[in-house]
């Protein structure tokens, strides 16, 4: 009875902190019994509704990935089903119509994907800029990533990309990207010269968006994507070539994840009902990425080693070639800043794009004459 009465007398604090002892582990039985009775599998899905929760719960995804697109939902469809077959899932995607009126929308919104977010703007600019920029005032992830509403990624892409740019302390890096056309494997954008750094001369003009991640504090240095309309060259090369001129470090990750399915040479907006070659490439990614990234290197080797050697081709391309280096070199003597030189190269560059608009099957822009356009970017200057 003496102890009884001590026990009585302890203070209101030690019988609350028994009370909640004697709770959590009523708890925890009721818990594991629970869980002895459901089995193993039950267990699985639990811990699988954790992960989700955790994911979700994440206000700051690691990466934010960004996808333009116009009327070609189709192709769309595909391009997003490699995106949801990606290692990495900590990401959120931002779906950008360019005005589009066919049933993109229905296609983001039939995936049932809280991650995948639908923009549509109410007017066509006619490039991928503007919905790259609307996409980026909304992305909330740490790194960046682009790819075409056409194109692939091998499963590993996101994670790889940024194991890379993590290890190499780099600002943008890109993978090995792989162009297929209509006979398959066909070139690629490869390494720089020496290392795995990208010098300013060893940026390639044809660099394509798919295959980069870049930390997402890069547009506060070099700035938005500018409208095509402004530029002597490309969105893609305009963009990273404002990133080196920031002191920016770029980096060349020597692994493929990106396969590229160009559109002007697939006529994407001229054919209806046409055959998405994307198909096979995603069923085989599904079941066995590594087995379709060795045919993928295996074929682009054969097709490197059949292109005939310079030495095959006739006068004329040769003849061509070195007309192509004499104007290069011309234009680097007068300078590509001087307001003629930078109105030819614009006026060029809005023609070359003119005509992979037609061979897409779109309408072209309107362009001055060659002389028109000179002569107005002299009196501007004026």
């Amino acid at each position: 009875s003496q102890n009884l009465s001590a026990g009585l007398n302890l203070p209101i604090r030690s019988w609350l902190a028994l009370l909640a002892l004697l709770i959590e582990l009523s708890t925890y039985r009721r818990l594991h019994l629970c869980q002895k009775s459901m089995g193993q599998q039950t267990k699985k899905e639990s811990r699988n509704l954790l992960s989700a929760n955790l994911l979700v719960s994440s206000s700051t995804p690691t990466v934010s990935v960004l996808i333009a697109t116009y009327n070609q939902c189709a192709a769309l469809r595909i391009t997003i089903e490699s995106l949801l077959n990606q290692e990495l899932n900590d990401f959120e995607a931002w779906i950008v119509g360019d005005a589009c009126t066919d049933e993109s929308e229905a296609v983001v919104k039939s995936f049932s994907d809280w991650r995948l977010q639908w923009i549509n703007l109410a007017v066509n600019s006619g490039s991928p800029a503007t919905p790259y920029n609307e996409g980026l005032r909304r992305a909330q992830g740490k790194y960046v990533a682009y790819v075409d509403h056409d194109d692939l990624w091998l499963p590993r892409h996101l994670s790889a990309l940024v194991n890379f740019i993590e290890q190499r302390t780099a600002d943008l890096v890109t993978s090995l990207l792989v162009f297929v056309g209509p006979e398959g494997p066909r070139s690629c954008i490869g390494s720089p010269r020496n290392g795995l750094d990208y010098q300013q001369d060893d940026i390639p003009t044809d660099i394509a968006c798919s295959s980069w991640l870049h930390r997402h504090d890069l547009i506060d240095a070099c700035g938005p994507w500018l409208e095509p309309d402004r530029l002597g060259r490309s969105l893609e090369y305009d963009f990273v070539m404002r990133a080196h001129q920031a002191g920016k470090k770029i980096s060349f990750s020597p692994t493929l994840t990106v396969l590229k399915f160009p559109s002007p040479e697939f006529r994407a907006y001229a054919l209806k009902d046409r055959h998405l070659p994307q198909l096979k490439y995603l069923e085989g990614l599904k079941k066995n990425p590594e087995q379709v990234e060795l045919r993928v290197l295996a074929e682009l080797a054969i097709a490197l080693r059949l292109r005939p050697h310079w030495r095959e081709h006739g006068v004329g391309a040769h003849l061509w070639r070195a007309l192509q280096v004499l104007q290069s070199k011309m234009l680097d003597r007068l300078g590509r800043e001087r307001a003629a030189v930078a109105a030819f190269l614009k006026w060029n560059f809005q023609r070359r794009r003119n005509q992979d608009r037609l061979r897409r099957g779109l309408a072209p822009r309107p362009q001055p004459p060659l002389a028109s356009a000179i002569l107005a970017s002299l009196r501007k200057k004026k």
